[in-house]
């Protein structure tokens, strides 16, 4: 498989990455500096690593692909953890709503259902109450 295939496959979640090569002596150091689709992304470490050509050539990808699943399970997690959020958002929102629906309905029962009057013990002395109401003209 041919170097530039390999990257991409490994990092398709990327929005752009930047590679660069340091030659010193025998030795070049390559880094690896992805930018993710996500901002909360942006603490995540390059990779680097320095080596003959030779041995580059040899071990690049398989260092390199430990550091790539390790960036995928980050970028996977996080995006586990905004659908979490976003279901216990939802989960809050329904519930704020039903208390609300409850207590518009309890209110509407109230006013449709008549009030109960408050009994009072019988006694002899007590003078039996009147449904007339008295208004006054003047």
């Amino acid at each position: 498989m041919q170097f530039f295939k390999q990257i991409q496959e490994k990092l398709k979640d990327c929005k752009s990455l930047t590679i660069s090569l340091t030659p010193k002596a025998d030795k070049v150091t390559v880094g690896i500096f992805p930018a993710l689709k996500d901002s909360a992304t942006e603490s995540i470490k390059p990779f680097t690593i320095t080596g003959t050509v030779d041995e580059l050539d040899a071990e690049f990808f398989n260092h390199f692909g430990a550091y790539a699943e390790e960036v995928t399970g980050i970028v996977s997690n996080l995006e586990e953890v905004k659908k979490q959020a976003e279901e216990i958002k939802e989960k809050a929102k329904k519930k704020d709503e039903k208390p609300a629906k409850a207590e518009a309905k309890k209110g509407e029962a109230k006013k449709a259902a008549p009030a109960k009057k408050q009994e009072e013990p019988e006694s002899e002395t007590q003078k039996p109450q009147s449904n007339i109401v008295q208004t006054s003209l003047l």
